[in-house]
């Protein structure tokens, strides 16, 4: 195998490389000031084979009890049969006494087993009775294992070669391993899944399907075809559907190394990056085109009248930059005050808040503006009119009956709105709901505020050590620079629609549809 080291190969997390060889290595809680760290050879020169054993590394440390571990190898010497020698103490002071070979097969199997996990253990946390029984167990192991290659050995000379039993995984149970194992967040986690599951149906295999049906080049060439052939996705993001391909082979050979290779990795295609202007950037809304739509004087736009949560929906959005998941699955308990200043706070606290990255999970303090329209107000009056709860969700809307959440409520709601005024085309993808955010963003720049308040106030994450991690700033800073975001040219008819949100009268019985009557008529 070629060897491959990355010029950050000795800077990862979990990996050094060492004499062309990687090692696992994970600091431990330090012991009288001093640092500790756990070592082990993965035993490749591979970048990626070593990532991926150390990941699954990890996750063993993490799940190992030494507690456990030692009880466990405790019984195990009490049920082992010993003969006696009849001189002499062991090199550690124990008994003279040997492993019997009369042990049954499956005990000395499982003492192998236990042996592979010896290295897991913590020494420095062991008491002195439990130093005893772990010494005992290491110096035994050796026989135990001569005792084996023996019954092997026999084993071989009476009977042919039996192949090594093959563990049938699903394609779930790998997707799901490797997820487990993947450092990114929980929507990035979903979308991986669900473009894997959308994929395999494509080829007529679902996720529950045997992995050894998906493991052939005929199926992998289909598969291939079928995201080349799509002309309803892009070169990245082919790129993409391909590379979570790799990421199921590649963590299935991690998982079974002699049953699942990785020379099906040769079929992928190679996608070209799509070029900048093939791109359907998202596109900020005009001037005019704001004006057009919160215009609450022209006679066909009664939209946001007739629906006041759409209305505040913008407003978030328009004032926050938010994401749309962000923006409609807010709780009363995330209008907060921090510091005596009236914030929201996005937070990931519930199954249907999916925010994109960590940078999304911030408190902004609302701005003057959108303070002035009576926005904290008009929610306080709500959730005491309707009787809600700190954990019920403002907008309603954003879960279905089932439970899910409903990725629909703005586009059959403003989005509809803004087609029907002729803002928007029906098949417009630069102007959408992601619009608000970079409006929200420009108006930051324009007014001078610098990248690092930006990044707080919109969600962004730093593209440089200074924006990363040190700019750590208070609520109060926060909200100065928050201020600056405001739309004057609205402020005329912001004033109107803070008269029209005060006569707003809050039903108990939400209605779902955009305002129309819920009459079905006579029959």
């Amino acid at each position: 195998m070629v060897k491959k080291c990355m010029s950050y190969c000795n800077t990862d997390k979990y990996i050094k490389l060492r004499n062309n060889i990687f090692y696992f290595t994970m600091e431990l809680p330090r012991k009288n000031g001093k640092r500790r760290f756990f070592c082990k050879s993965l035993h490749t020169y591979n970048y990626y084979e070593a990532r991926e054993k150390a990941k699954i590394m990890v996750e063993k440390i993490h799940n190992f009890d030494t507690k456990k571990f030692i009880n466990e190898i405790n019984t195990l010497l009490d049920l082992t049969i010993f003969d006696y020698d009849t001189v002499g103490g062991g090199n550690y002071g124990f008994a003279a006494r040997r492993v019997s070979p009369k042990n049954n097969l499956d005990l000395l199997e499982h003492w192998v087993k236990l042996n592979s996990q010896k290295d897991l253990v913590q020494l420095d946390q062991l008491t002195p009775g439990e130093k005893i029984i772990y010494n005992q167990f290491n110096f035994f192991s050796s026989q135990v294992l001569d005792i084996l290659k023996d019954i092997q050995g026999k084993q071989l000379n009476q009977q042919p070669i039996q192949p090594k039993p093959i563990k049938d995984y699903t394609i779930r149970e790998i997707l799901e391993s490797m997820l487990k194992t993947t450092g990114v967040s929980e929507p990035q986690k979903d979308r991986k899944f669900h473009i894997t599951q959308k994929n395999l149906e494509q080829i007529n295999m679902n996720i529950d399907s045997n992995y050894t049906d998906f493991y052939k080049p005929n199926v992998i060439q289909d598969l291939c075809d079928i995201i080349r052939k799509n002309a309803k996705i892009n070169g990245d993001s082919k790129r993409k559907h391909v590379r979570y391909i790799k990421e199921l082979i590649t963590h299935a050979n991690v998982l079974e190394p002699d049953v699942y290779k990785t020379n099906l990795l040769n079929l992928l295609p190679k996608f070209d990056k799509t070029p900048k202007s093939e791109k359907n950037p998202h596109f900020p809304y005009s001037d005019e085109q704001l004006l057009k739509m919160f215009d609450p004087t022209q006679p066909e736009h009664t939209y946001f009248k007739k629906n006041p949560d759409q209305f505040w929906v913008c407003m978030i959005a328009l004032f926050t930059g938010s994401r749309l998941n962000a923006v409609v699955t807010l709780q009363y308990d995330d209008i907060i005050k921090k510091d005596g200043i009236d914030c929201i706070q996005f937070i990931e606290n519930h199954p249907l808040k999916k925010l994109k990255t960590e940078a999304s999970e911030r408190i902004v303090p609302i701005p003057k503006q959108l303070l002035d329209m009576g926005f904290v107000q008009y929610f306080q009056n709500q959730k005491q009119k309707l009787k809600k709860t700190g954990s019920d969700f403002i907008f309603p809307k954003c879960q279905t009956k089932n439970g899910t959440f409903n990725g629909k409520v703005v586009g059959r709601g403003v989005l509809s709105f803004l087609t029907e005024i002729g803002i928007r085309g029906s098949n417009d993808k630069k102007l959408d709901f992601h619009s608000f955010r970079k409006n929200a963003s420009l108006r930051l720049q324009n007014a001078g505020v610098i990248q690092s308040f930006i990044n707080d106030i919109i969600g962004w994450e730093g593209t440089n050590t200074m924006e990363k991690s040190y700019s750590n700033y208070t609520i109060p800073q926060i909200k100065e620079q928050a201020d600056k975001l405001k739309y004057d040219f609205l402020q005329p008819h912001f004033d109107k629609w803070t008269e029209i949100m005060k006569k707003v009268k809050c039903s108990k019985k939400r209605r779902s549809g955009t305002g129309k009557s819920g009459n079905k008529g006579n029959k």
